[in-house]
C-alpha cells in the first residue's frame, strides 16, 4: 500500500482519480480548510461509481481553527482512524461550529477511534 504525502500550504490535495491511498504520521498544523481536499474535475457525481477508492487517514494529528478537516467527493471506502484533532484556542473559547467531515456522494466511510478536543463539532454531513 503506498504512503504519499502531498502538501500545499498544511493541507493536503489530490489531483487525480485516487487508488488505495493512506496518509499517515503526519502533523497538520494551522492549516486552512479543508484540511484533506479529496473532488475529482467530473461534475456528474453517483455513489454506485466512485473515482476514488480505498483512502485511510489513520494515524496523524490536526491542530486547527474553526474548519473542516475533510472534505471529500466521490469516494469509496474512506477510512480517518487513529488521528488525534486539537482546537487551536483555549478550551474556555466558544465551540467551533464547521463541522469536521463533510462527504459528497461518497460510500463505506469508518471514522473510528480518533482523539478530539472538546468543542469541536464532530457533524460528518453527507449528501
Amino acid at each position: 500500500m503506498p504512503h504519499i504525502t502531498a502538501f500545499a500550504r498544511n493541507r493536503w490535495y489530490e489531483s487525480g482519480a485516487v487508488t488505495d491511498l493512506t496518509i499517515r504520521g503526519n502533523t497538520f498544523t494551522l492549516p486552512s480548510g479543508p484540511v484533506i481536499f479529496v473532488e475529482p474535475t467530473n461534475q456528474v457525481v453517483d455513489p454506485a461509481h466512485p473515482v476514488h477508492h480505498d483512502i485511510k487517514v489513520q494515524d496523524n494529528r490536526f491542530d486547527v481553527g474553526d474548519v473542516t478537516v475533510v472534505n471529500a467527493k466521490s469516494v469509496g471506502g474512506f477510512a480517518f482512524t487513529g488521528n488525534t484533532v486539537r482546537r487551536l484556542e483555549k478550551a474556555d473559547a466558544p465551540p467551533y461550529t464547521s463541522p469536521l467531515f463533510v462527504f459528497h456522494g461518497s460510500t463505506g466511510i469508518r471514522i473510528a477511534h480518533n482523539d478530539y478536543d472538546k468543542g469541536l463539532n464532530t457533524s460528518v454531513v453527507t449528501d
